[in-house]
């Protein structure tokens, strides 16, 4: 029946986008536990940490536990500083409506999964210890890739698999996620005060948000102001943690300073970027 079919279509058409999000906000969620991995936060055994890390977790996004160790070492170590790798994902330059918008077709199109892919390759042959670049790491993330795509040809066919695969997990993969990682990276250490030469900056803060966004894109990664000050504290003691700041009044006593502490939502802090962003320049500013 034609019409049948076409009304088929039609609802596949409309419900995609929603799928692909999801699938993303789910590679993110993996890449979260991936990060609780390389903290050695979800087994006190190194050998069994690291491997239920990658297994489970990390080869699913082409990643490796050492090999994202490796840089978020270093992201902690110097947060701020030249040498944070994780700065080109949340610093945004002072002309900022046109550069987030840049940076942002950059996550959607996949250059940024490109790049982050090659910074986490040429990173673990520099330190030459085991790396992703490594073959057994290599072959867990083609095997993990080959079997979703054998599953979705198993399942829809030959062609139609092949096309479910692109846009149902290449698409998230290298689309979708990027773009959530750069949404919850700058909320979480973006300000402008990076823009001024000042010593010991130290911006990182937590999103109190809804329970839907922190599904979404906080998946347990929430509490980031408490999880920098503690690197080896695991999650639901951050959690305890972060009451027992709110109950002593910890955010109050910062006064304006908390706005580098806390924000109320990934989302909340974007709205507020983009609406300064929009603000034109003092007129002394542009004159200078």
């Amino acid at each position: 029946d034609p019409l049948a079919l076409a009304g088929a279509l039609a609802l596949h058409l409309i419900l995609a986008p929603f799928v692909i999000f999801y699938v993303g906000t789910r590679i993110n969620a993996f890449a979260v536990q991936v990060h609780e991995g390389s903290h050695g936060l979800l087994f006190t055994n190194k050998r069994l940490n690291d491997f239920f890390c990658n297994v489970a977790g990390a080869y699913w996004a082409l990643n490796d536990v050492g090999a994202y160790w490796r840089l978020h070492r270093d992201h902690h170590a110097f947060l701020h500083e030249d040498t944070d790798p994780d700065l080109g994902l949340y610093f945004l330059p002072d002309s900022r409506s046109r550069s987030i918008l840049r940076l942002l077709v950059e996550d959607a199109v996949g250059i940024s999964a490109a790049k982050r892919i090659h910074q986490y390759l040429f990173q673990s042959r520099r330190t030459q210890t085991q790396s992703g670049a490594s073959p057994v790491h290599a072959l867990g993330k083609l095997g993990t890739l080959a079997a979703v795509f054998v599953l979705f040809v198993a399942v829809f066919g030959v062609w139609p698999g092949v096309l479910m695969f692109a846009a149902y997990w290449l698409a998230p993969l290298f689309s979708v996620f990027p773009v959530l990682i750069r949404i919850r990276i700058v909320a979480e250490h973006y300000s402008d005060l990076l823009h001024e030469d000042l010593p010991r900056l130290f911006v990182s803060r937590t999103s109190v948000s809804n329970r839907i966004e922190e599904y979404l894109i906080g998946a347990q990664m929430q509490y980031h102001m408490e999880h920098h000050l503690f690197p080896k504290m695991p999650y639901y003691q951050l959690v305890r943690f972060h009451r027992l700041l709110w109950k002593r009044g910890f955010f109050v006593s910062l006064g304006p300073e908390s706005a580098q502490a806390i924000t109320g939502g990934s989302f909340h802090f974007w709205r507020t970027l983009l609406s300064h962003a929009k603000k034109p320049a003092p007129a002394s500013a542009q004159s200078a």
